[in-house]
């Protein structure tokens, strides 16, 4: 959060105190935590926003949000929405990262070594 300079911005950062693996196999004592400290963070913290901190939490955050009134941010959904919103846009508009300098693709040498071709469906030389 410093290095982002957002320190200013966290109300607070709450551990729920179970193990990640735990999580899943434990759904209603994962959400009863999730929900009391996001509580807490709201009332005691002044937190507008909770936001998830472990992939393994993913598909709390309906319920969360039906309980706490508040957005609640997953670390899955939220990339993976803002992934297909970054390919939408390039579709629709070509927007796209620049090629110049430290951003361009890898060599052609790289990509066919990690396999990429295949998981992306791109289609090189």
């Amino acid at each position: 959060m410093i290095k982002y300079g957002l320190k200013e911005r966290l109300a607070s950062f709450k551990s729920i105190n179970m193990g990640v693996l735990d999580f899943q196999e434990k759904k209603e004592e994962t959400e009863k935590r999730l929900i009391k400290a996001g509580r807490d963070a709201i009332e005691n913290d002044g937190a507008e926003v909770i936001i998830l901190g472990c992939t393994a939490e993913f598909g709390f955050y309906k319920k969360m949000q039906e309980s706490l009134g508040v957005p609640v941010i997953d670390a899955t959904v939220a990339p993976l929405k803002y992934a297909e919103f970054l390919v939408n846009l390039k579709k629709i508009t070509g927007l796209r990262h620049s090629k110049i300098g430290k951003y361009e693709s890898p060599p052609y040498e790289e990509i066919k070594e990690w396999n990429l071709e295949r998981y992306f469906g791109l289609k090189w030389k």
